[in-house]
């Protein structure tokens, strides 16, 4: 991020905030400002569903709806409470915890096929992965676990993790033909995962181009464009490397794309 040393031009104006620039002063006063609405969505969706007596009665369909609805004004929540701890150091913005490696992956794309339209999320504790995994290919994602996956454990920021993984998994979405495949498998203790559309392709010189914000890329169909903001693999790499991993982008076989993700099992503070 480019610091703006001048305002309106003219001459330079102490703004005593030594350490921020002026787009970062606007982007924390936009987070910070973004949390009242939010507020206000949540209250509304507990209010309506507390109080079906009055507003209701409610269809099985249209409480699923109001459930949906609360559940992601919540996460979004979350997630702007996380960026307002910008502030913070390094250490003091990475919260770790332990899980099963498998089954953080299952949620996380049991959590990012919520976007479709048409899927349900299934509720996290139904603890049967073989029919969550079938479930997800019913909607044209394949997830593949090897065993090494299912037999470790994860100690990381875990939010942080669903965030990166998460902005893989919608950017193949949004760029697939038919299909999403999902690979993942443990190696060097790190945890690698592939997420692997069969959309339009990325010719290799543009591999980092890809991760840079308001970048347009052509496909492998001349007709199409990788041509989004580019601000989710942004920043999905920026974190990834932040928790001591990293996000590379690997030729694939046929047309389409193969972003590889890699992080340690565990979190190393220095």
């Amino acid at each position: 991020m480019k610091t703006r040393d001048k305002i309106n031009s003219g001459t330079q104006k102490n703004t005593n905030v030594s350490d921020l620039s002026f787009q970062e002063i606007e982007l924390e006063f936009m987070v910070h400002e973004l949390k009242d609405p939010l507020s206000v969505i949540e209250s509304n969706m507990r209010m309506l569903l507390k109080r079906a007596d009055k507003y209701g009665p409610y269809s099985s369909g249209l409480e699923k709806v109001l459930n949906r609805s609360l559940k992601n004004s919540i996460k979004a929540s979350n997630m702007l409470y996380g960026l307002l701890e910008i502030g913070k150091s390094r250490a003091g913005n990475i919260v770790t915890s332990e899980c099963k490696t498998d089954l953080l992956i299952i949620d996380t794309v049991n959590e990012t096929l919520e976007l479709l339209q048409d899927y349900q999320c299934i509720e996290s504790g139904d603890t049967n992965c073989d029919k969550i995994i079938q479930e997800f290919s019913d909607f044209g994602v394949s997830l593949k676990i090897s065993e090494r996956v299912k037999q470790s454990v994860i100690n990381q920021d875990l939010i942080k993790i669903r965030q990166i993984l998460g902005n893989l998994i919608k950017n193949a979405l949004h760029y697939r033909n038919k299909i999403v495949n999902i690979d993942s498998d443990i190696v060097d203790d790190h945890l690698l995962i592939h997420v692997i559309d069969d959309g339009p392709g990325i010719e290799p010189e543009h591999y980092d181009l890809i991760f840079k914000r308001y970048v347009q890329i052509k496909g492998c169909d001349s007709e199409l464009k990788r041509n989004k903001h580019g601000l989710g693999l942004a920043t999905a790499r920026i974190m990834a490397r932040y928790l001591g991993g990293d996000i590379i982008i690997r030729k694939p076989k046929e047309c389409g794309a193969n972003f590889e993700i890699s992080l340690p099992l565990k979190f190393n503070e220095q």
